[in-house]
Formats: C-alpha cells, structure tokens, sequence
C-alpha cells in the first residue's frame, strides 16, 4: 500500500504533490506524543484530580467556543492561514506547559494550546480534499487518510514510549520535546499552497446565522443517519483519549508511566495494522454497520475496563484504541463525502463541537470519582450509557423507515 501510494503521489501535479505531502507531514507531527504516557503524573504534581478535571473542562470550553467560528475562518479566509495560526498558538502553549511552575501556567498554556486545535481542526483535512477535488483525485482521499493514519499512529507509538522513558530522565522533558515538535510543525505548515483563491478578504462582521452553518449540514437527510453514532464515538473516544478514562483504565490493570509507554507503544503499532485494512472494512460492512460495530467494540471496552485484568488488560485498551482510530479517518471520509467544499471545514469543527460538549461534565465527575478510588464504576456506567443510546437510536430509525414505506 506505501508503495503504490507513494507512487499515486508523485504522479500528482506540482501543487497537489506538495500539499500531500505536508498534510501526511503535518498529521504525523500532530500525533507526536512524548507525554501521552506521563502527563497524568505531571499535571499531578501541580494539582489534585478533581482540580485538573475543573481545569480540563474549562479549557474544553474554551475550545468548543472556538471550534465553530475558527471553522468559519477557515472556510472564509484559507485553510492554510488557519493552520498557522493554530501551530504558533501551540508553541506558545507547549513551552508554558513545558515550564509550568504551577496550575496557573498549565491552564494558561492548556488555553492557547486549545485554540489553537481549533484553528487547526478540520482545516488541514478540507484544504487537503479541495485540492484533490480541483484536480479531479478525490477517489484517492480513502487511500491518503488511511495510509497517513498509520503514519500518525506508528510515530504516537514511538513517541509515548521514548516519552516514558525520558520522564525517568527528567520530568520536564516529556513536555520539551512536544515543544520542540510544534516549532518545526509551524515551520513547515508555511509550506502549504491554497488550493484556491477564492477567500474573501478578512472582515470585522461575521455574521450568527454563518456560525451555525454547520448544524444544518449535520442534520442533512444524508448525513442525518450517520449522527448519532458519529457524535457517540467522538465523544467516548475524547473522553478516553483526552480525559482521565485512559490513564485511569491503565493504572486499573497494573500499568503505571513506563509500564503505560510500553503499553501505548504496543497497542499503537497493532492499530497501524488495523488501520490499513480500513478501504477493506469499509467496502465489506458499509459505513452505517462499520460505525455502529465500532461504537459497540468501544461501549464494550468501557464496561469491561471495570475488571483488574492485569496484563490481559492490555486488550480492552487495544479494543477501545483501535475501534478510536479506525473510527477518525472513517468519519471523516463520511463526512467529506457529503458536505460542499464551502462548508467543509465549518462542519468538521461543527462536529468537534457536539462530540466535545459531554466532556464538559464527563470529566469533572470522572476526576472527582477518581479522587475517591471510584473511576472504574464511571467507566463502567458510561459504557452501559452510551450502548444503551446506539440501540435506541437503531430503534428509531427502525420504526422511521417502517413508518416511510407504509406511507
């Protein structure tokens, strides 16, 4: 698959070659993780955990309020100058992080760090289609997103690991090095070439009703279906990849920071595996079947994670990590393929907005529930919760399709 993708690239125009290129590039820096097996012992070092819960969800809010008009942005004044601005605001963000002296510093550095995930979100995805779509190569999206997904995982798995290890090192390290990632991330992304030049010149007034541009194309007849069980996995996903539940479940089965790198390090790899097959999945299930399958694998692993499995335990991280992953790229495929080029953008930051909101909550009681040796019992109820929801959800669609062709 590299070999024939590499050769598909570079039989691209000019133009189209180089934004390919940086977009693998830039997806691969994004998923450079040198503190995805420390931070929960880091930030514990400056605050307890209900205090990085109330912290986590402050700054999540902070980014749900940016996803929508970022998108805007995106969609209005360029994709590119979007993802630039996102990678300077995650340098200043990573080297407060890296220097923090207290909770004051990560939470300040946690704020620009998120908005610039905003900027960035769904806007390296949309120049990238546009592109594709300007020199008649869409068909070939599947095969990038897939192969730059396991790009992206293979480098996560190598990154947590080395980070683990530095964290023995030196504590701080971890966090230097992501600092280090976003200076030569910002650098690259002036690279990137506009697919068009059609943006309009930047204007005080954005109007409201252009904000909510995204809502209307979520709950399109065509995406409509898709909603549900997309906003479901996002949201359990994020919780678990962003929150507490992650390192939680980890600790839970016996692994701790170098025990979690080797871990993380482990699973990811598998995932890069499970990732090429995804053309493969998605043509044999179709999207509906192969969204819902992975949203029950996910609910599952939630409510097994309730078990001291010990090293077993390695596959509920692995069914939840991978059926996350796989999940992403596909989403986005689903997404992209419904949604106008003008409104791209503006409904994949739409759709980051809607997944996010229950973290808000989510979170905060996860960390309380963790101050209490009680996180594996919010595990285990959020996965009752949320495969409860996805059989309700098949329920209706049931009795709405019943109830069209009676008419």
């Amino acid at each position: 698959m590299v070999k024939s993708l590499n050769a598909l690239i570079f039989s691209f125009p000019e133009r189209l070659k180089r934004n390919t290129i940086i977009f693998i590039i830039l997806k691969s820096l994004n998923s450079v993780w040198f503190v995805e097996a420390v931070w929960f012992f880091y930030w514990a070092r400056f605050a307890n955990y209900f205090q990085i819960g109330v912290i986590f969800s402050v700054l999540t809010i902070v980014w749900l309020l940016a996803e929508i008009p970022t998108g805007f942005f995106a969609d209005r004044y360029g994709r590119k100058l979007s993802v630039n601005i996102g990678l300077l605001c995650h340098i200043l963000g990573a080297f407060l992080i890296f220097s923090t002296q207290s909770w004051l510093y990560l939470f300040i550095g946690g704020f620009f760090e998120n908005i610039g995930r905003a900027f960035i979100s769904g806007s390296l995805e949309a120049l990238l289609y546009d592109d594709l779509r300007n020199n008649n190569k869409e068909k070939n999206y599947d095969q990038i997103i897939s192969l730059t997904t396991q790009f992206s995982i293979a480098i996560y798995a190598l990154t947590v690991l080395v980070g683990g290890l530095l964290y023995i090192v030196y504590f701080r390290l971890p966090h230097f090095l992501m600092f280090v990632n976003f200076v030569i991330a910002s650098a690259i992304s002036f690279f990137l070439i506009e697919p068009n030049e059609t943006f309009k010149k930047l204007e005080v007034k954005i109007r409201l009703k252009e904000l909510f541009i995204g809502f209307s194309q979520l709950f399109s007849i065509k995406l409509k279906p898709y909603l549900v069980t997309i906003t479901a996995i996002l949201t359990l996903f994020f919780l678990y990849d962003w929150g507490f539940s992650k390192p939680a479940m980890a600790v839970n089965f016996g692994f701790y920071s170098q025990g979690q790198g080797i871990v993380y390090a482990v699973t990811s790899l598998l995932c890069v595996y499970i990732i090429g097959l995804l053309p493969l999945i998605r043509k044999k299930l179709g999207d509906r079947v192969g969204l819902n399958a992975l949203l029950i694998l996910m609910t599952l692993g939630f409510m097994f994670s309730i078990f001291k499995m010990g090293i077993w335990g390695i596959f509920i991280l692995l069914s939840i990590e991978a059926s996350g992953n796989l999940a992403q790229p596909w989403i986005s495929i689903v997404i992209n393929k419904y949604i106008d080029s003008q409104y791209r953008a503006t409904t994949l930051s739409t759709m980051e907005f809607l997944s996010k909101t229950p973290f808000l909550i989510l979170n905060i009681i996860a960390g309380r529930l963790l101050d209490l040796k009680l996180g594996s019992y919010f595990h285990f109820v959020i996965g009752v919760a949320f495969f409860s929801l996805l059989v309700l959800n098949l329920i209706m669609i049931k009795v709405n399709n019943n109830h069209s062709s009676s008419k």
